[in-house]
């Protein structure tokens, strides 16, 4: 990608190398991804017939999915690269990381909640769904403590 000559730009100047670093948020993301719909195909009682467990566990599959484009797109950026695509990637983690990690901590707190308010015979599907949910956020709360390398630093643009 051929940056811009009108543009600032921003060059990674973290401590790990940039490769690694990408590898493990593929490694992040993925695993949660797979992790939420292990979730979805257990046929719990609250993931059956329950909005409140349906809705925050919809949401957070959308975020992770949006977190993996949000990586795909960072992937094929170079160490160098413009600052629009900077703004959408690297600056934008956060706010993707704290929506799919807090959708799979509601999910697994509705789950929880539908247990102990029906306590129908799906006990050990509810128990999974809530273990697999944990676990999915995770690995969100995983991939803020591998992001805290990702250090850019800004390059004014060359004026001619």
């Amino acid at each position: 990608m051929k940056l811009r000559e009108q543009e600032n730009s921003f060059v990674y100047q973290g401590k790990r190398p940039l490769g690694k670093l990408v590898k493990r948020f593929w490694l992040c993301s993925v695993f949660s991804l797979i992790l939420q719909i292990a979730a979805g195909c257990i046929p719990s009682t609250g993931l059956v017939r329950t909005a409140y467990v349906l809705v925050p566990y919809g949401l957070g599959l959308c975020a992770s999915i949006f977190l993996i484009r949000k990586v795909t797109e960072f992937t094929f950026a170079d160490a160098k690269m413009e600052r629009s695509v900077y703004h959408r990637t690297a600056e934008t983690f956060d706010a993707a990381l704290l929506a799919a990690g807090a959708m799979a901590v509601l999910t697994a707190a509705a789950e929880l909640i539908r247990l102990f308010i029906t306590a129908e015979k799906s006990i050990p599907a509810s128990i999974a769904v809530i273990l697999l949910e944990a676990a999915a956020s995770g690995c969100m709360a995983w991939f803020k403590y591998e992001e805290a390398d990702l250090i850019y630093k800004e390059i004014p643009a060359k004026k001619k």
